[in-house]
This record gives C-alpha cells, sequence and structure tokens, in this order.
C-alpha cells in the first residue's frame, strides 16, 4: 500500500458523504484511523438523546463499564478479509449480549479523560475471545459451504466427462446386437 500523509483530492466537506469502501477517500481515511495509537478515554453515552428505545440496552443505564473494539484480520481462500469485534461489559462483570455493544456505539457519546482507572475485567476478555472464535467459526462455516459447492462442480464435471464413454459403451452393445436384430413388420 502507497504511503498515506494527506488525503487525496482536498476538499472541505459541508455535510457528511458515504463513501464505498474502496474509494481512495475511504481508503485514506482507515489507513489514518488505523494507524492511530488511541489512549483509553472514558465515554459518557446519552441514551435519551438517541430518539427512540433500544430495549436491550435500556437496563444498563446509569451503569458503568468497558467497551473494546478489536480489528480481526483473517486470511482465508485467498483473500483478506478485516472485521471489528465489538464487546462490552459492566463494572459488576456482565458481559453484554450479542449485538448491544454495537448499538451502545450508536448512541451519542462525549469523552472525557480517563484518569486512573483499572483494568479491564476477566468477563470482558473472555466475552472478546468467544467473540472472535465466533467469528472464525462463521468465516470456516461460510468458506466450507464454498468448499462443499466448488467439490460438487468438481464431481458433476467428472461424471460429465465419464458418461460419454459408458453412452460409447452402451452404444457399441447396441450396435452389436442390431445386427442380430430381426424386425418384422
Amino acid at each position: 500500500m502507497k504511503s498515506c500523509t494527506s488525503p487525496p483530492n482536498h476538499r472541505l466537506l459541508e455535510a457528511p458523504l458515504a463513501y464505498r469502501i474502496g474509494h481512495p477517500l475511504a481508503v485514506w481515511v482507515a489507513h489514518q484511523a488505523k494507524a492511530r495509537e488511541l489512549a483509553r478515554t472514558r465515554l459518557i453515552f446519552d441514551y435519551d438523546a438517541y430518539g427512540t428505545q433500544i430495549s436491550t440496552l435500556k437496563a444498563f443505564r446509569g451503569k458503568t463499564g468497558w467497551l473494546t473494539l478489536k480489528l480481526v484480520s483473517v486470511e482465508a481462500l485467498g483473500n483478506k478479509e478485516q472485521h471489528l469485534v465489538v464487546a462490552a461489559s459492566t463494572s459488576d462483570g456482565h458481559a453484554l449480549a450479542e449485538d448491544d455493544p454495537e448499538k451502545l456505539l450508536r448512541l451519542p457519546a462525549r469523552a472525557q479523560s480517563a484518569g486512573l482507572f483499572s483494568t479491564a475485567d476477566a468477563s470482558l476478555v473472555k466475552d472478546v475471545e468467544a467473540r472472535k472464535i465466533a467469528l472464525l467459526r462463521e468465516i470456516n462455516q461460510r468458506n466450507l459451504g464454498y468448499f462443499e459447492q466448488e467439490v460438487q462442480k468438481l464431481d458433476a464435471w467428472a461424471d460429465d466427462l465419464k458418461l460419454p464413454k459408458r453412452s460409447r459403451r452402451k452404444l457399441r452393445r447396441l450396435h452389436a446386437g442390431a445386427s442380430t436384430l430381426r424386425i418384422t413388420l
């Protein structure tokens, strides 16, 4: 990848725009974001400012805890895939289920300096590992599905190659039998 130090086509944007993942500006932004070293930060989520209810997060209002985001890179079938694994747990050790950590990231938040705070609890570390394993299992299942499809295609192709030989043998037998076959009208 080329060294990215400044965005391509400098422009001031008045409104947020969506870019396809391969767009040069999107590639530059993603590269810059991944290269940054982020300090631990305290985020204060504002559930009420979101505007709509998220029933699974409602029980966590007023609680504190940990949120982590990990980049997982997987090389499979000649393609490099990158996935973000998001996990969160409360200070009392309760891991947020399924896609609740991602829902949490939709809420408006403000950042504060982290100050002194302890390390993440064991439940968060276990949850991150469980989510990574689930992701890898999902990728493996998908790849096995592709592999099975290709095996079936190869089997069908091999059967197609065998079929003409069988057909030729049958035709030879029929031809040999046809010389002795008498037709009566």
